[in-house]
């Protein structure tokens, strides 16, 4: 079994991190202190920073100054470089061009992003983080992955009002949280259109800004990304393919094996190389959403089946009650009070 010992992230993800907390009247040792941690659990070395301990950090900071906008307040100071990637060549003549190319990569290179595009018009850049898909000693305080989700998306935003204009507004954004007890500050950056509790997480353009054509050699999404030596092991490339494959259907070892351009069989067997079988990651990734969607979400136990695309709910159940010994709602109710 191949095990991945932290989700790193570079120090840029700490950009403006310090100032948003002084704004508060806080401090990153402050937070890490209430999360009974220290800078050695935060910084694995003078380059990157732990993904998990980051997760919680500006959930906590979420929750203790009661912001809920705080991962888009936090973009502000961010850029791409966040992805920790490095610029590739790039020769596009339009923004399609280039975000397809630079997803592409990133979802190869980046070991906790799920990334696909999706639609026509609107066309949409979709991710999911996928923390908890890497075996980890790390227990994580906060199962919610709102702050992390909404900066990567507003990074997006921000990023595309460089090369758009700054008073371009994505067509319509979508989140698989809950909606935000005020959305202001949300609605000023993600634009109008902005619905939550949906199965994507994901920033739509129109089909007139996706071909907007430009000097790809002049803009900072083509500067912004590198490439890593060593594509990531192909079980992880797996598990975020099918993250992304639950938006449509339920997915299968074919159609998995199609969107990693492999025939099923090398997958299957490049999948036993690594110790791993398609069900287990498939069951893996359905617990995954399962554990977001009990915890974080309204959402009622035949709504989180369907979303899992289970056959009917009564599967569902017994899909929870074999890998926790609990029913959906007893689990959900142990869920919620692990995280409060």
């Amino acid at each position: 079994m191949i095990s991945i010992r932290h989700i790193q992230l570079p120090i840029t993800a700490t950009a403006g991190l310090d100032y948003v907390l002084k704004s508060y009247g806080s401090s990153l040792i402050e937070l890490l202190t209430e999360l009974k941690l220290t800078y050695a659990d935060f910084y694995i070395d003078d380059k990157t920073v732990d993904g998990l301990v980051f997760n919680d950090v500006i959930e906590q900071a979420a929750y203790q100054f009661s912001n809920a906008n705080l991962g888009i307040e936090l973009a502000k100071y961010q850029s791409f470089e966040i992805l920790n990637t490095a610029s590739p060549d790039i020769t596009a003549n339009c923004i399609g061009d280039i975000v397809e190319q630079m997803m592409s990569r990133l979802a190869i290179h980046s070991p906790a992003l799920a990334v696909h595009i999706m639609g026509e018009d609107p066309i949409g850049i979709c991710y999911e983080i996928s923390t908890s898909a890497f075996p980890s000693s790390y227990r994580r305080r906060h199962l919610s992955e709102r702050q992390v989700t909404e900066l990567g998306l507003a990074i997006c935003v921000y990023e595309f009002k460089a090369l758009l204009g700054a008073l371009w507004q994505p067509a319509y954004c979508l989140f698989r949280h809950s909606s935000p007890s005020t959305s202001g500050l949300s609605k000023s950056v993600f634009g109008g259109n902005v619905f939550y509790q949906q199965d994507v997480n994901g920033v739509f353009l129109s089909k007139d800004d996706w071909y907007r054509q430009f000097d790809s050699s002049s803009t900072r999404l083509a500067e912004a990304f590198t490439q890593r030596e060593q594509p990531l092991p192909l079980v992880y490339q797996v598990q975020r393919t099918v993250k992304s494959l639950f938006s449509y259907s339920k997915p299968t070892l074919a159609t998995t094996a199609e969107y990693l351009s492999l025939c099923r069989r090398t997958l299957q067997f490049q999948l036993q190389r690594e110790g791993q079988t398609f069900q287990r990651v498939l069951d893996g990734v359905r617990l995954d959403l399962a554990n977001y969607y009990l915890a974080t979400t309204p959402l009622s136990i035949a709504a989180v089946s369907e979303r899992l695309h289970f056959s009917e709910s009564a599967v569902f159940t017994r899909f929870i009650k074999k890998h926790t010994g609990l029913t959906p709602k007893q689990y959900r109710r142990l869920l919620k009070d692990g995280i409060d």
